[in-house]
């Protein structure tokens, strides 16, 4: 990175971290709706040394959607308390967890503001995030989400890398639906794919890899993508996506940690989503929560 770059991210920071200081976080009522989203925006606006700019901007753009949609309360507690239900693989077995507060607050980003359409604003959610990050959960949880409330015939793919990585993660998505539903009643689970046996409806989740061949005939409600930023070409994410055009809602998913992989698209898209935050273009349709270090916190390490 030059000189110039570092000096306007620096700028970027200071500028950031005292329109947060001057933030009145209280007028959002956010506490209203789960006290942990509170908990977090405060933490971000009160302490810019333990954040970094990306985090502070996304922050940002989170109150000025609060301040254009209004936060919708039900919506976002509907998915807390969904995701809190949910059975996860643990240390000591299976059991559930309780979202953190910055869980909570990407969450209510993703689910939590609408149109006057009633058309959710989150199409495109990108978590660039540290490892051990209930990153698995996550996926699992949004993957589930959708087949089970989504649309009837709602199409719900994560993708994956390669065959083991989609077998892990679709371990944890059967093994979370198989709690829901452990006489398979509703649902039939196997190795590849989850199907509703309802008759009004023909939902499904599955797990696709990238070095797949490509998929004709989709029509993917949800598309989310395991560790991105490993792969080397973006082939599945395009085939899913453009397959999206028809639905109401649909919400693909970004959800991975750093790799060294640049040449891959992730770490192209990756800079363009830096360049929303700080505000180069606008998209309110794209929430990006990204973690990597500042840049004074780079070059001390």
């Amino acid at each position: 990175m030059d000189e110039y770059s570092k000096k306007h991210l620096k700028e970027a920071k200071a500028a950031v971290s005292a329109r947060l200081a001057a933030a009145d976080v209280s007028r959002y009522r956010l506490s209203e709706v789960d006290s942990r989203i509170e908990d977090y925006v405060r933490e971000v606006c009160t302490r810019p040394e333990a954040h970094n700019l990306f985090e502070q901007l996304a922050v940002e753009r989170f109150l000025h959607h609060c301040r254009v949609y209004g936060l919708n309360k039900a919506h976002v507690l509907t998915f807390f308390q969904f995701y809190e239900m949910l059975s996860f693989p643990g240390q000591k077995g299976r059991c559930t967890y309780r979202l953190t507060p910055v869980q909570a607050f990407q969450f209510a980003a993703i689910y939590g503001f609408y149109d006057s359409e009633g058309r959710r604003v989150t199409h495109t959610a990108v978590l660039f995030v540290p490892r051990k990050f209930s990153k698995t959960t996550s996926s699992a949880a949004i993957a589930i989400y959708d087949m089970l409330f989504g649309e009837a015939n709602a199409e719900s793919y994560t993708g994956a890398n390669s065959q083991d990585q989609a077998k892990k993660c679709f371990d944890v998505i059967r093994g979370a639906m198989r709690k829901l539903d452990p006489k398979g009643k509703y649902y039939t689970v196997n190795e590849q794919v989850i199907k509703s046996r309802r008759a009004d409806r023909t939902a499904f989740a599955q797990c696709l890899t990238a070095n797949a061949r490509t998929k004709d005939g989709l029509n993917a409600s949800t598309v989310i993508m395991d560790e991105f930023s490993q792969a080397r070409d973006a082939t599945l994410l395009n085939v899913l996506t453009t397959s999206m055009g028809i639905r109401r809602n649909p919400l693909t998913v970004i959800i991975t940690t750093a790799s060294d992989v640049y040449e891959g698209p992730f770490y192209s898209m990756l800079q363009g989503y830096k360049r929303l935050l700080l505000g180069e273009f606008e998209d309110d349709s794209v929430f990006a929560h990204l973690f990597e270090p500042d840049v004074d916190d780079a070059e001390g390490a």
